[in-house]
């Protein structure tokens, strides 16, 4: 039946397939990796938190780079927007999102956010807030400053859609931009979320978040060396989702040395990016290992993070390289609580208790 309409009306069946060939292609193989999922609705009693990119710097094609959504009271919140969130959003039936909150200025947390930005333009129902870090001494621009930044950069298309052809609406593609201190950056429908000051130097100020409401609550460690300030605003925290650097260790089967040169030339194949030398030599594999290494947290530190903690669930996102799985070396430094490896699209619900699909 379907081969005779087929032979009898081929423009009409060509005219379909053409129609149907970007919608197919839309993402590449970053959407063919995990089945659409509808997103869970928040409710009074709850978090409902959605792992939408669990990878460091990189171009996988099995994970995005940082982003995590918080939904709770009506409120829908993400944290960071790095390569591959805007479709990971897409996957997740969640539109609109208006309310992002950065953790820091590197560019696996933010290479999405004009995509998103952009994108949403009609589906946002008010222009895009933006809360992160201001400037500081090896950080020229600010939060602030990046939302000036694509505004400039984008102005062409602006004019055209808003003034010329599609006369979209003004108001939807301003960005309300915030530098934020640590303490409470925003509060609505009893939902709070809290900035603190973590270790990233010489990335700084870089945050942290804590998202509370009616009585649970979820804390984003953005990327950090071990930090005691991390640990006095996680304490008491339903979920703590904490990055991960799986630099070299006598648990990896090697030694230091030789696995931060791994890692390195690794990262390097990947993502085309470069680190400055550490104690190796000059431009080294070793020397960028160690340089990176020098402000993550190897798995060892998250253990006594987590035990210091103790949340009802730790979670592992931020994955590098994306692929590694810190579980065994976590479990071998003496931690011994509800532990997940994130992955993206993995939806954790926080209330009576917590769950994980």
């Amino acid at each position: 039946m379907i081969r005779n309409f087929a032979m009898k009306h081929p423009r009409t069946c060509l005219l379909f397939l053409c129609s149907m060939l970007p919608g197919l292609l839309l993402s590449g193989r970053l959407a063919a990796q995990t089945p659409a999922v509808p997103a869970l609705p928040a409710t009074n009693q709850g978090i409902v938190v959605t792992l939408l990119g669990t990878a460091g710097p990189s171009m996988s094609q099995e994970r995005a780079e940082s982003g995590t959504l918080i939904q709770a009271g009506g409120e829908t919140l993400l944290i960071d927007c790095g390569r591959g969130v805007p479709e990971r959003l897409v996957q997740a039936g969640v539109r609109g999102v208006d309310k992002i909150f950065l953790t820091h200025l590197h560019s696996d947390h933010t290479e999405g956010l004009p995509i998103l930005w952009m994108s949403g333009w009609n589906s946002r129902s008010t222009r895009m807030s933006l809360w992160g870090p201001g400037t500081g001494p090896d950080q020229p621009t600010g939060t602030v400053g990046l939302a000036q930044a694509l505004t400039t950069a984008f102005a062409t298309n602006t004019h055209i859609r808003r003034d010329l052809v599609e006369k979209w609406p003004a108001e939807k593609i301003l960005i309300d931009a915030h530098d934020i201190e640590e303490g409470v950056v925003y509060q609505n429908k009893g939902v709070t979320v809290t900035a603190f000051r973590v270790k990233h130097d010489p990335v700084t100020p870089a945050f942290g978040y804590r998202i509370d409401y009616a009585g649970h609550s979820v804390v984003v460690s953005g990327d950090t060396r071990p930090s005691d300030n991390l640990v006095k605003f996680s304490r008491g925290a339903d979920v703590l989702i904490h990055e991960v650097f799986m630099q070299g260790g006598p648990a990896n089967g090697g030694s230091a040395t030789g696995m931060a040169a791994g890692m390195a030339a690794g990262m390097a194949a990947v993502t085309g990016m470069g680190a400055p030398a550490g104690e190796g030599p000059p431009d080294s594999a070793v020397g960028a290992g160690n340089a990176v290494a020098a402000y993550h947290t190897s798995p060892e530190e998250a253990a006594d993070i987590f035990t210091r903690v103790a949340p009802r669930l730790a979670v592992y996102s931020h994955i590098a390289p994306n692929l590694a799985d810190p579980t065994d070396r976590t479990r071998a430094a003496g931690y011994k609580g509800p532990l997940q490896v994130g992955k993206d699209m993995m939806v954790i619900t926080i209330g009576e208790s917590v769950s994980v699909k």
